[in-house]
């Protein structure tokens, strides 16, 4: 007959009532209303009362509530359940039928409890029964008062139940829904489980309810089934079980968001408000027994509730919250909106609907009082209220659209179901019935509202005049309508790898599209698209990398053509085995470090400042590194929470010092006046003191050994680049120092977009080539954050070369030969050799043995020369090698001497001849394998017996002559 959850009236005003107020021709309807649980101090009351001050309670609370029966003589017996904190007395039509933790005198205003309740008492229920004859076919008046034990009480709980046709003791089956997902989409299915109990009988059906309407039936105790049939919105599930005597109890509601199909990741849902988690209350908004309280039921209280994140509005959307006006007052007022606001931040606005004064903002007002100074027509319509990007007004000069609903919205304690759904063009409002609207307005939140990114705060806000009620919110959902970018990571490999030339790596992707499908993932070096995937998983396997460094991301494109790309990008460095590099994958616990200023590692990453003003910071590798013969360094940086105007930026530092210097204080980049230094700034402020060009430039600064500066005198290089630097992405930054160049990359490690021709050794004053290196940043009189995610140097020693063939000659010509060198790198590899003959080059070797050949070349003297150059474009040349090319101009002659003969001739030094003779010009033979020439005359003798004549007659003469081999 009065259910758990039954809305009452109360007087929580700390006057005395006597006894007239138990009656059931007492006139209550002066005071407040509304649902039980009623009471303070536990957080989990439906309706708050007014308890006193806090050290000076008032003794006693009253409530009262009417109910109806139809016919007396059908009821067989009655029970009540009583949830009393302290204690409590109940009458029924003025007779009192129980009595709780209260003395047995008769009770007065100032009596209080007979003890404290405390522990579970506190939310246990006390039963009774009620002779059926205390009834009356008509009207019924049940009055409870419930007492205080002491004026320092922190709490006070009230709940009822009224049962007929129910044995005392047979109280009803306890039944619990359960569903595990909070959002699916239309068409999913979802699993819904349910279970009851009965201490008393048994439990024998049970009854499974979608908002409402049975959907499926359990004869038994528990049951579960899968379901899918739920169109788009909030829905409600609940299981009614009856016992073996036909009592029924029904269980807590549970709440389903059903979204189309891939918005659910784009939707924010409210099932219940446990707590204010997801949400941003203002004023005297509050949450309390899982309802949103907007604001109290008192004169001039206003609230506001948003959703903690901005939400998707110009593309489409569907916004539902269910609401009940309660404890009205006077006639109620002032009513609540809902508001989409394109503020920087969510704020109340002013006036009783609390939505005044917001600019940029367009709000649906339910307004339950008539106020004649904003020419409202009556005390209940529905209005929509926007003046674009001016501030708003509950003036009906601002209506865009109004309607006077005919059903009464301000009813005391029902619960009512709004939908408000924009389509571009279209805004419709619907009022418990979601197939016909009560409102539609044309409008384009597009043009009329400034939505950059299409995106708004979300809020629910509400007040009251002189007159109050309440307005509590029991769920909200908010489903954007725009495709939702897919979302792709490189999972594989990890960041900041090192790999040696020639060595494949396998990249993986995960990727995934909130509402849609994937068509493809492409793979990226730097701008560059090296490969795709179709399918997942997304994988393949990168081969033929080139040495340097690579930046990888991917992308991911969905079937509505919308593009994601990975951040932050993957770096892998593929260089030798043998190179020294000082690597920080990320900064949490980095330990070789110096840290300046308000420099400090956050989590994963080095801040240089935070994002407040006037702040100065500097990261330094713990030692010096060589920069003299050239270096590259990688690193990853972001610039975020900017402030209007935004900050400095920061910059990358070298300085040659006896230990390195943070720059001028708060200011300038944190480089300003380090003598002796040069920077590469990452400038993110136009600073007119400066002579900035622009808020976005990249700048090399040096005064060689005088104190640096940020003012564009001292530039020597700057460019604007197409990137936004202060975009809040993670950006990657090469800057690479070799062969007099230094060279300036940003997101794309193969094109620089600065390089400038530099001496750092005639620059800077470097002590054995070597300085401190790392970055300052700074933030002078506005704020942003500069992070550093992940930072790599390589330094750099020159390579060594050295001859090793020809010998010095000389050599005949035409001659053919091979000029060799031995050339190695001690931190990285030999990339070519380059030979050079009286400094024309001869060819170039890329792989041991280092050699080309030397042909065709005329008689003279040469000096030879080899180059050898690293990885990182460092050179060195080779000692050189003088070589003489001669002509051959033999002198000789042939005589005879006693015995034999005699053969004279001019030799080169070191020179292999050989002496051969023949008789027929034809075939030659060997006279000498071999002679070593002496550089002058040498006479051989041929006296043995291979020139004795002892041949037949015809072979009377012999031929000879000299050949190189």
């Amino acid at each position: 007959m009065i259910p758990l959850g039954a809305v009452w009236r109360y007087l929580d005003t700390g006057i005395d009532q006597g006894t007239a107020w138990r009656q059931t021709n007492f006139n209550d309807s002066a005071w407040l209303a509304g649902p039980s649980q009623l009471g303070y101090g536990d957080a989990d009351e439906a309706t708050i009362i007014n308890g006193g001050p806090a050290n000076s309670r008032f003794p006693t609370a009253y409530f009262r509530h009417t109910f109806f029966v139809v016919n007396r003589d059908t009821i067989t017996n009655v029970a009540l359940r009583l949830l009393r904190d302290d204690g409590g007395v109940v009458f029924l039509n003025g007779v009192e039928v129980l009595r709780s933790n209260m003395p047995e005198t008769p009770s007065t205003y100032g009596t209080w409890s007979a003890v404290p309740v405390a522990g579970s008492e506190e939310n246990t229920f006390f039963n009774a029964a009620i002779p059926p004859v205390l009834l009356r076919s008509g009207t019924n008046v049940l009055a409870v008062e419930i007492h205080q034990a002491e004026a320092g009480s922190s709490d006070l709980s009230f709940n009822f139940e009224l049962l007929a046709n129910t044995p005392l003791g047979n109280l009803p089956p306890i039944a619990t829904v359960s569903i595990a997902p909070g959002i699916v989409a239309t068409g999913e299915i979802f699993t819904i489980n349910v279970s009851a109990s009965d201490p008393e009988t048994a439990v024998m059906r049970i009854d499974v309810m979608q908002n409402g309407a049975t959907i499926r039936t359990f004869f038994a105790s528990s049951g579960t089934f899968s379901w899918s049939n739920s169109v788009v919105g909030i829905h409600e599930f609940t299981a009614r079980a009856t016992d073996l005597t036909g009592v029924m109890g029904l269980s807590p509601p549970v709440r389903l968001l059903v979204t189309g199909p891939g918005l659910a990741s784009q939707s924010v849902f409210f099932r219940q408000f446990a707590s204010a988690a997801g949400l941003v209350l203002q004023n005297a908004a509050t949450v309390s027994s899982n309802v949103l309280h907007l604001h109290q039921a008192t004169g001039g209280n206003r609230g506001a509730a948003w959703m903690a994140t901005q939400q998707g509005i110009t593309n489409g959307f569907v916004n539902e919250f269910w609401f009940r006006i309660t404890s009205k007052s006077g006639g109620g007022a002032d009513g609540f909106s809902f508001i989409i606001a394109g503020t920087p931040q969510p704020n109340i606005g002013s006036g009783g609907l609390s939505y005044g004064g917001i600019t940029n903002s367009l709000a649906v007002e339910f307004d339950t009082w008539m106020n004649s100074s904003e020419g409202d027509p009556d005390d209940q319509h529905i209005g929509v209220h926007s003046r674009g990007l001016l501030a708003n007004t509950l003036n009906e000069s601002a209506s865009i659209g109004r309607v006077t609903p005919a059903a009464d919205f301000s009813d005391n304690g029902i619960v009512h179901r709004v939908r408000i759904d924009y389509v571009p063009g279209t805004l419709r409002v619907f009022l418990d019935n979601f197939i016909s609207p009560v409102l539609t307005v044309r409008t384009n939140l597009s043009t009329l509202l400034s939505l950059p990114d299409g995106r708004a705060w979300i809020g629910l806000a509400g007040g009251t005049g002189a007159s109050w009620e309440n307005h509590d919110i029991w769920t909200w959902s908010h489903i954007s309508y725009a495709n939702v970018p897919p979302m792709v990571s490189l999972t594989s490999p990890a960041q900041a790898i090192r790999i040696a030339a020639g060595t494949d790596l396998t990249l993986t992707a995960v990727a995934s599209d909130p509402n849609g499908s994937i068509v493809t993932v492409g793979f990226f070096d730097g701008e560059e698209l090296f490969g795709e995937a179709g399918s997942a998983p997304f994988s393949m396997v990168w081969s033929n990398i080139a040495s340097g460094i690579h930046v990888l991301r991917v992308a991911a494109l969905d079937d509505g053509g919308l593009k994601s790309f990975s951040t932050p990008a993957i770096i892998v460095e593929v260089v030798p085995t043998n190179a020294t590099i000082t690597l920080f994958p990320e900064f949490g616990g980095a330990s070789n470090l110096i840290l300046q200023g308000s420099a400090a590692l956050v989590t994963n990453r080095a801040r240089l400042t935070p994002a407040v003003s006037s702040q100065v910071g500097g990261v330094w590798l713990n030692q010096k590194q060589l920069v003299e013969n050239g270096f590259e360094t990688v690193f990853q940086f972001q610039v975020s929470q900017l402030s209007t105007r935004g900050a400095d930026g920061l910059a990358f530092v070298i300085e040659s010092s006896a230990f390195p210097v943070l720059g001028s204080s708060g200011a300038s980049l944190g480089y300003s006046s380090i003598a002796n230094s040069l920077a590469v700034e990452f400038d993110t402020f136009q600073n007119p003191e400066a002579t900035d060009l622009d808020a976005n430039h990249i700048g090399i600064h040096s005064r060689g050994m005088l104190p640096n500066s940020s003012d564009e005198s001292a530039a020597l290089a700057r460019v604007t680049p197409a990137i936004d630097m202060s975009d809040g992405a993670v950006h990657t930054a090469v800057i690479r120092y070799s062969d007099g160049f230094l060279r300036v990359f940003l997101d794309d490690p193969l094109l620089p977009v600065l390089t400038l021709s530099i001496d750092l050794a005639s620059t800077l004053n470097l002590e054995n080539g070597t300085a401190w290196v790392g970055f300052t940043a700074a933030t002078g009189g506005e704020y942003e954050n500069h992070d550093l995610f992940m930072w790599s140097f390589r330094p750099n020693v020159r390579p060594q070369v050295q001859l090793t063939a020809p010998d010095a000659g000389p050599f005949m010509v035409p001659t053919d030969l091979i000029i060799s060198a031995n050339a190695f790198d001690s931190d990285g590899e030999i990339t070519s050799v380059e030979f050079f003959a009286n400094g024309s080059s001869v060819g170039i070797a890329t792989a041991p043995p280092f050699s080309v050949p030397w042909s065709n070349a005329p008689a003279g003297t040469y000096l030879l020369n080899a180059r050898a150059t690293d990885d990182l474009g460092a050179k060195t040349t080779s000692l050189p090698l003088t070589v003489s090319l001669v002509e051959l101009r033999l002198q000789h002659q042939l005589r005879q001497i006693d015995g034999g003969l005699a053969f004279d001739f001019i030799t080169l030094t070191g020179r292999s001849y050989t002496i051969q003779y023949t008789a027929d010009l034809v075939n030659w033979s060997n006279a000498v394998p071999s002679i070593i020439g002496n550089g002058g005359l040498i006479q051989w003798q041929d006296t043995g017996p291979p020139v004795t004549d002892s041949a037949p007659a015809t072979q009377q003469q012999r031929f000879y002559r000299i050949a190189l081999p």
